[in-house]
């Protein structure tokens, strides 16, 4: 059964009603929820399922089910109240099983379901009586990044003042629910949020545009790799068998969204991910405005970006058609790696190299 992450059904949903958002480190929006084991009335093991949605449309790739099984911890609830350990298991199995999701490729169109189990020996740790899950803060800094980001973004564009719903808010961060509200309700403690009109105030568009000059834990620990080209039938295959092959030699994901004219539901989700993104590789043949766009997005917050294009469009070549083939002057000055259909080894040893030097300077 495949279910469905609008918010709306997934709230309603009397299974998913214990489950959560995540975005893993690659970019990959995650739906979790679990499924716990009672002994006594006490939870004795967590069984963990997630559903990705992929972020590419065109490649047909399935949606996956899989599951992370905590067991083999023994707690003496003598000394702890039922809750106490039940609250720890619950906090104990999304560690666990955040840092699975972290370490696996969810991009790949694997046709498995994963069964793991942690036999673990966490070393217990107490808040006086209160037994403490382990905390990943660098992750849970990242989480919270991506909130502010989303609710910040659509308050300042938000120029009409029409309402802006929470539970919008929620799908498009797709953060664990946790993360949300903390950071929503801390920009509005903070008087950033203008709630009457639905906009940010003077303080908070000042805020807002600090955002852009910090470093940003979303894109110093991320995975994935954004790939801005045209969606031409033969970009298509040019990315599927040339770029993305060597990108993931680096052990990372590059992801690529379809549609040439985005709608503004899609244009936000390219905007996400390339905010997510560790650099983007920006494939400039046939000048699609909508690929010097999304280069521009990522020079403005400051993610690199490796610049690659067709040979026919370097004026050196003797190929050259500026009629039809043409790279637009703000990028000329900019090194472009190009590549020829009939040898592709020198561009493919160049990119390589950029991708090598380029993750050094991380």
């Amino acid at each position: 059964m495949q279910y469905k992450t609008k918010l709306e059904e997934y709230e309603n949903h009397p299974y998913l009603k214990n489950g959560d958002f995540y975005t893993t480190k690659a970019g990959v929006k995650i739906l979790i929820f679990n499924a716990p084991a009672y002994n006594h009335f006490v939870v004795t093991g967590v069984t963990f399922f997630a559903i990705p949605r992929m972020s590419s449309d065109y490649d047909d790739r399935p949606v996956l089910t899989f599951n992370f099984e905590v067991t083999n911890i023994y707690i003496d609830t003598k000394i702890l109240n039922k809750d106490n350990v039940n609250t720890f298991l619950f906090g104990y199995g999304q560690y666990e099983f955040r840092k699975w999701l972290n370490s696996v490729d969810l991009t790949k169109s694997l046709e498995e379901h994963f069964k793991v189990s942690s036999n673990s020996n966490y070393n217990l740790e107490f808040n006086d009586t209160v037994l403490l899950p382990p905390v990943d803060y660098e992750d849970e800094k990242r989480l919270d990044d991506i909130a502010e980001e989303v609710i910040l973004r659509n308050y300042s564009t938000n120029y009409n003042g029409s309402l802006i719903e929470e539970k919008y808010l929620k799908e498009k961060a797709f953060v664990p629910f946790k993360n949300f509200n903390f950071v929503y309700n801390r920009l509005k403690e903070h008087g950033y949020l203008n709630m009457s009109n639905n906009s940010l105030t003077k303080e908070g568009l000042a805020y807002s545009k600090n955002l852009i000059q910090r470093d940003s834990n979303v894109t110093a620990f991320s995975k994935t790799v954004f790939v801005a080209h045209s969606f031409s039938p033969n970009m298509i295959k040019f990315f599927k068998e040339t770029i993305r092959p060597i990108v993931e030699e680096f052990n990372l994901s590059a992801i690529s969204i379809s549609g040439e004219e985005p709608s503004e539901t899609l244009d936000v989700s390219i905007l996400n991910q390339i905010a997510q993104s560790r650099f983007i590789i920006s494939d400039v043949t046939e000048a699609r405005p909508s690929v010097y766009f999304e280069a521009g997005y990522a020079h403005g917050r400051e993610i690199r970006v490796i610049y690659t294009c067709r040979e026919d469009h370097n004026s050196d070549s003797e190929n050259f058609v500026a009629k039809n083939n043409k790279v637009h002057f703000d990028i000329r000055n900019r090194k472009i790696t190009w590549w020829d259909m009939k040898n592709l080894e020198p561009f493919k040893e160049e990119l390589r190299e950029r991708i090598k030097q380029l993750l050094q300077k991380s």
